[in-house]
């Protein structure tokens, strides 16, 4: 599997997300696999937008929080079936397909 996140599939994940970081809220400039790249792919339910400070200094310095919030996910379960929480208080599951289902908001 290729590294890179493919265009169309980058592309759409920044528009649906609208930019934001999932975790703060503030414009994007990254996008986090929530299952490792080998384990889970390039599927949008894999795919969440974040900003520099959140993905480094709090999902990947915080496993066990972002495990808890859907950030990360294990290699056990499949992305779509794992709710993420949103910067907005929104509980959200994401789809293969694009769409975000509202669990809560």
């Amino acid at each position: 599997m290729p590294n890179e996140i493919p265009s169309a599939t980058r592309k759409k994940v920044i528009e649906r997300d609208q930019d934001r970081c999932w975790v703060c809220g503030m414009r994007g400039s990254e996008i986090q696999h929530r299952k490792r790249r080998r384990e889970g792919g390039h599927g949008m339910a894999n795919l969440i937008r974040v900003c520099h400070s959140c993905h480094h200094d709090r999902i990947h310095r915080n496993p066990t929080w972002a495990k808890e919030h859907g950030y990360t996910v294990s290699s056990y379960a499949d992305p779509a079936d794992v709710p993420v929480d949103r910067w907005d208080g929104a509980i959200v599951r994401l789809g293969d397909d694009g769409t975000m289902t509202f669990l809560s908001v």
